[in-house]
């Protein structure tokens, strides 16, 4: 999910059946909302014990991955995600018009009446 210590996470209980909880890990702590936990699990019981460290597992070898890189949709656009602006040979690049111009924290399509832009998340 978005944001810093936040997932979903859909497992298969002992009974065969798929079930998604959300959670959300702090430093050595998680909270996972009660609703959506199984209606046979307690927050004290061992499964639940289980779901916690391996979250917290998770959370701390996602801390030490570096994030890759990534094309993000400027603030009320949509270039990226309908494929105007990809990225080649690590390049952002217009799907019409090739390279594009880095602004400021933008990157924009050099031909003037093309709009295309885009955020490298590299770069924030």
């Amino acid at each position: 999910m978005p944001g810093g210590g936040r997932y979903s996470v859909t497992f298969q209980t002992s009974s065969g059946a798929e079930h998604s909880i959300v959670a959300q890990v702090t430093r050595d702590d998680v909270t996972i909302a009660t609703s959506t936990l199984p209606s046979d699990w307690q927050a004290d019981g061992p499964a639940h014990a289980q779901l916690v460290l391996a979250l917290l597992a998770v959370d701390r070898a996602r801390g030490l991955a570096q994030a890759p890189a990534e094309l993000l949709d400027v603030d009320g656009g949509w270039d990226v995600m309908i494929g105007n602006v990809l990225l080649e040979a690590g390049v952002v690049t217009c799907a019409a018009h090739g390279p594009m111009e880095l602004d400021g924290s933008v990157w924009r399509c050099l031909e003037p009446n093309c709009g295309a832009q885009a955020l490298y998340a590299a770069q924030l």
